[in-house]
């Protein structure tokens, strides 16, 4: 699939995002109420990777999708990215990106670790704070791929 061309593709790319989103935020919290230390982390980071990599290509914006555009295209389409100032977008995403774009969160990724000490209601609130990390990178990075794509249909 490629970059929406018009509006009705732009919301069928934002309800399969959010589909998307929800799926990974599921298996994020999944990971946060295993007790054992660090699975959660691990979850994370596999979940994020696999979460900005599928919402970039269903926006037609991963960098394999790029790199096949018409190459006065993609210097629009690299224009809109830095206009929409997405990190994440048209990029490989790695370990080390997630690690930095969570590190932004840093409150509620380090308040999650902390709470998973603490027996059942440690893990309780470990997932639920899983939930608000996972949705609100998710749901930024589709925001910052639908802003790119409005300014390239303009």
């Amino acid at each position: 699939m490629g970059m929406p061309q018009t509006l009705p593709d732009l919301e069928v790319a934002k309800t399969r995002a959010r589909k998307s989103i929800a799926k990974f935020t599921a298996v994020s919290t999944g990971g946060s109420i295993i007790p054992i230390p660090g699975a959660d982390l691990v979850t994370d980071l596999y979940s994020s990777m696999k979460m900005l990599n599928e919402i970039n290509e269903i926006y037609g914006l991963s960098s394999q999708q790029i790199d096949k555009l018409d190459p006065a295209f993609k210097v629009m389409v690299a224009e809109a990215i830095v206009a929409a100032g997405g990190q994440a977008i048209g990029r490989l995403i790695t370990k080390e990106l997630i690690v930095t774009l969570l590190a932004k969160m840093g409150k509620r990724v380090t308040a999650k670790q902390l709470t998973k000490y603490v027996p059942i209601i440690g893990q309780l609130a470990s997932a639920a704070i899983s939930v608000t990390v996972m949705a609100s990178l998710g749901e930024k990075h589709r925001r910052d791929c639908q802003k790119v794509c409005q300014i390239v249909m303009n």
